[in-house]
C-alpha cells in the first residue's frame, strides 16, 4: 500500500521581501497547491494510475498553458495548529482543474486521514508558508506576516507523487514523482 497525491509546482514572480527566508525556515515541503489530496493506493494499481494521469494531461494539451495565480489572504492555523497559509484570489481556472481531477479520479477516495478528505471536498487554493512553527516562535512569526502577503506566480506543472510514507525525503525523491506540463 502506498500514498499518492497530485499537486502543482509554483514559481512565484512577486512576493514580499521577508517571504523566501520565512518559507525556507518553516516550510520544508516547498510551495504547492494540492489538487488531489493524499489517498492510499494498492501497489498493483500504481501503473494504472500513472497511465490515467498521463492520459488526463495529454487530453488537456490543446488548452494547456501556464496558469497565473495570485495569493493575498493570510490565514493562520486553527485548532492548535501553527500553520500559516496564503489563500489564492478567486481563480476559475484552478478551480476547474481541481474539479476535473477529482472527477477523473473519483474512484480514489481512501484518504489518509479525515483532514485530507475535508480539504479535498472544501478546496480552497492556497500555499502553505509554514508548518508547525514552534510555540516559542509563533508570535514572532505572526508579526512578520501581519501586514499581509501579496504573491503572484505561475503554475507550469502538476506532479504525481507516489510514496510509502509521508516524509519530506520520500516526497522529494525524484524516483517518487512524475511531472506533467500544463
Amino acid at each position: 500500500m502506498k500514498i499518492f497525491a497530485l499537486y502543482t509546482d509554483i514559481l512565484l514572480t512577486r512576493k514580499p521581501d521577508w517571504f523566501d527566508p520565512f518559507v525556507a525556515r518553516y516550510n520544508p515541503w516547498g510551495l504547492h497547491v494540492t489538487l488531489k489530496q493524499a489517498c492510499f493506493i494498492d501497489d498493483e494499481n500504481i501503473g494504472d494510475l500513472k497511465k490515467r494521469v498521463a492520459q488526463f494531461f495529454s487530453q488537456r494539451k490543446a488548452m494547456s498553458h501556464p496558469m497565473n495565480i495570485r495569493f493575498n489572504t493570510i490565514q493562520t492555523g486553527s485548532n492548535g495548529s501553527h500553520a500559516i497559509i496564503v489563500l489564492a484570489e478567486k481563480n476559475e481556472e484552478i478551480m476547474q482543474l481541481q474539479m476535473d481531477i477529482c472527477l477523473a479520479f473519483s474512484d480514489y477516495t481512501n484518504y489518509v486521514d479525515p483532514d485530507t478528505e475535508r480539504h479535498q471536498k472544501n478546496f480552497k487554493p492556497h500555499i502553505v508558508i509554514s508548518y508547525s512553527i514552534p510555540e516559542s516562535e509563533y508570535q514572532k512569526s505572526l508579526e512578520i506576516v501581519k501586514d499581509g502577503c501579496e504573491c503572484e506566480g505561475a503554475i507550469h506543472t502538476v506532479i504525481l507523487s507516489v510514496i510509502e510514507q509521508r516524509t519530506i525525503e520520500e516526497a522529494k525523491n525524484p524516483a517518487n514523482v512524475t511531472v506533467f506540463a500544463l
